[in-house]
Parts: C-alpha cells; structure tokens; sequence
C-alpha cells in the first residue's frame, strides 16, 4: 500500500515537472518570437539609416536647417535616434542572454527530472524485490507453521496412543495384581 501511494505521489511529481518544462519552452518560443521581431526592426531602422546617408550624411541633415532652433532640434532628433538604436541593440542582446539562461535553465531541469526518474524507478524496482522477498519468507514461513502444525497433530496423535497403550497396559497389570492378591 505504501509503495503504490509512493508511487502515486512520485508519478504526480513527475507530471508537473514535465507540465512545468512543457510552460518554460512555450516562454521560450514566445521569447523567440520577440526577439525575431526586434531583430527585425531593429533590421529595417538600420537599413533606413544607411538608406538615408546615401542621400546625404547627418551633417549635411542639421546644416541645411532654415534657422538655428531648426538645426537645434535635428540635432536632438539625430541623438535620440542615436540612443534609441544603442537602446534596441542592448534590449536585443539583454533578450537573448535571458533565452540562453531559460534555454540553460530547462535542460537542467530535463536532466534533473531523467535523473529523478531513473532513481525512483530504480527504487521502485528495488522495493518490489524487497516486497517480493518479503512475500517469500511470509509464505516459506507460512508452509512451515503447516508442516509444524500437520507434526504436532501427529505427535498428539501418538501420544495418545501410546498414553492409551499405557493406561490398557496398567489396567491390565492392575488386574494381574488383583488376581495374584485375590488367589
């Protein structure tokens, strides 16, 4: 009984840590599918970019303002896009090491969980051939205490016998005795 209930609670365990991978490499596709996204815009900005310095450079860009708050605010604009492509490359590669650690992270625990299992079947194997041996010496002992019992039957048996035997035989000698005294 103890060995199913063991069994019972080692199999749920099992069964969430496979519903619990199973969750983490959906994450990870879905992390997956951010990070090609990202890559992809960050793709076309950068394409843009180099599209519009072949027409003409960031330089020329502020330069060819109509006054000086015009070429003020380019500016700004030129380094905000600056930062905002160094911003999309850091979040690329920020996302990508955290796919790598969940990616590290799941085969553990795949490994963890094979582990796991393989000694639990093993102890489990293990149990049952205690269980087994168990059931051996309870039935050896069982076909003994019969054998015992079929024995001791049959030394009552010929204790009685032989009781009986006596009893005839003082009964027999008590009457020679009685005859002898009576003659």
């Amino acid at each position: 009984i103890a060995l199913n209930i063991e069994l019972r609670l080692l199999n749920k365990k099992i069964k969430k840590n496979k519903d619990s991978i199973i969750k983490v490499e959906e994450e990870i596709k879905e992390e997956e599918g951010n990070l090609r996204k990202l890559k992809d815009e960050y793709a076309k900005m950068i394409y843009a970019a180099f599209k519009k310095k072949g027409n003409r450079n960031n330089i020329m860009f502020v330069f060819s303002a109509d006054d000086f708050n015009q070429a003020y605010k380019r500016m700004l604009y030129l380094k905000q896009y600056s930062v905002f492509r160094k911003n999309q490359a850091i979040k690329i590669e920020k996302s990508k090491t955290q796919l790598v650690s969940k990616k590290k992270k799941l085969a553990q625990q795949k490994d963890r969980l094979i582990e796991e299992s393989a000694t639990k079947i093993f102890l489990v194997g293990l149990k049952k051939e205690e269980l087994e041996s168990v059931n051996s010496i309870k039935n050896e002992k069982q076909d003994l205490v019969k054998k015992l019992s079929k024995s001791e039957k049959l030394f009552k048996k010929q204790l009685q016998d032989k009781q009986k035997k006596a009893k005839e035989l003082d009964n027999k000698i008590r009457k020679i005795i009685e005859e002898e005294i009576r003659k």
